[in-house]
């Protein structure tokens, strides 16, 4: 009688729940913080903030990038402080991860759940913040016809308005939704990357990783705590700017 086959093992699925595949990201930027920390890597020349904002009060630069921001062309994305929705996130996350370190507040759950849910879109160009924004009068229309109950999992209240699939603010495809839902459809939607993005990815975060740890801002932009109280005004500036290039173009046209 022939001895039976060993059965092969069955596969362990693991368990990644949202937060572990979120926490990944923000891991993976944390590391390389640490790692420019500890090999005390040369970091960006620091920036005089008050010149460097006298000096982009004279020109239509991204804050972020300093390439010229097209005037002529801003139907996708408007803008007087930055090139494009990339950069603005861009800045905006490198201010935040700063003002957490500041604070000693990076390690917490919080934090590194927010600072995943600025990175999940970023290798796409960013979320797209502008084309999805939603006047207060639909936020409550959705949140009124839903019954301020996530249409998710039908039990935690909800907090957000989801766009159900791509951009369209037609009524029909905004949902409300909690936090624990959002951010379990939106990493159920995401795709391992390939090679060359894997590379393009972790070449992204070094470089915020080299901003993040200056002790001195390197741009304008990641001071936060005086860029906040700055910014309204340089808008108001570079917008006046802005206008009259745009009545020049009008008037050759």
């Amino acid at each position: 009688m022939s001895a039976a086959s060993p059965q092969k093992p069955k596969k362990r699925i693991p368990k990644s729940p949202p937060a572990q595949m979120g926490n990944g990201l923000a891991k993976t930027l944390l590391g390389y913080v640490r790692s420019v920390e500890y090999m005390n890597k040369s970091l960006p020349d620091p920036i005089d903030f008050d010149n460097e904002v006298a000096r982009l009060r004279g020109t239509l630069q991204c804050a972020n990038c300093n390439s010229e921001i097209n005037v002529r062309n801003s139907t996708n994305f408007k803008s007087a402080i930055y090139c494009s929705e990339y950069c603005k996130q861009m800045a905006g996350t490198v201010r935040y991860v700063r003002r957490a370190m500041a604070a000693q507040r990076e390690s917490e759950y919080e934090f590194r759940m927010g600072l995943n849910d600025r990175l999940i879109h970023m290798p796409t160009g960013g979320y797209a913040a502008q084309e999805r924004r939603l006047s207060k009068k639909i936020r409550m229309t959705i949140f009124e016809r839903d019954n301020n109950i996530c249409r998710i999992c039908r039990k935690r209240p909800a907090e957000q308005i989801d766009h159900i699939k791509g951009s369209s603010s037609d009524l029909s495809n905004l949902q409300a939704i909690c936090v624990n839902c959002h951010r379990m459809k939106t990493n159920s939607n995401l795709r391992l990357a390939t090679g060359k993005e894997l590379k393009r990815i972790l070449k992204f975060y070094e470089a915020m990783a080299l901003r993040i740890v200056a002790a001195n801002p390197s741009k304008a932009c990641d001071d936060y705590e005086r860029w906040q109280k700055t910014e309204p005004k340089l808008r108001g500036i570079r917008q006046k700017m802005i206008n009259k290039i745009k009545q020049e173009i009008g008037g050759k046209t």
